[in-house]
Order: C-alpha cells, then structure tokens, then sequence
C-alpha cells in the first residue's frame, strides 16, 4: 500500500506542476498531461489500484490460506501455539 501511495502523492505533484507551467512552458506542461498524468505504473498501463487488487485476490491470498492451513495443521487453529503453552509439534 506504500507503494500505491507514494505514486499517488507524486501524482498530485507532476498535477501542480503541469498547473504551474502550463502559461510560461506550455511544452513542459504538455508532456506532464500527456506523458506522465494518464500514466500507468507498468508496461500495459496497469495503475496501482489495479496492482493492489490483483497483489490480494492473487498472492496473498494463496498466503493467508495456506498460513490458515499450517496454524489448523500443526497449531490446532492457534494462531500463536507457544504463547498458549504448547510448542509447533509436541503434540500439544
């Protein structure tokens, strides 16, 4: 998520500056609006959002289940085995 917000942040910026330029250097504002603003962050035009979304319902997801599997498998479902005096495969 640090990443989707510090795109977003420079985002707003490069907005300001094509703002700032566009009566005194049309031509660097005109690259911004046209080069940089309707940019996504990857080769097919992806935008953060989309890479988050896809970041949840891909990887972490598979994560979450299978850390979910290995506290149901070896931890009787306790996320923290050992602080409820047991330790990960002693039986307990």
């Amino acid at each position: 998520m640090e990443f989707h917000h510090a795109v977003g942040t420079a985002i707003e910026h490069f907005r300001t500056a094509e703002e700032r330029l566009r009566d005194d250097r049309a031509d660097l504002a005109d690259r911004i609006a046209e080069g940089v603003l309707p940019s996504g962050v990857t080769d097919d035009g992806k935008l953060t959002y989309e890479l988050v979304a896809e970041f949840e319902n891909g990887l972490l997801e598979t994560v979450e289940s299978t850390a979910d599997a290995a506290f149901e498998a070896v931890g009787d479902g306790r996320r923290y085995p050992i602080e409820c005096g047991g330790r990960v495969g002693d039986g307990e």
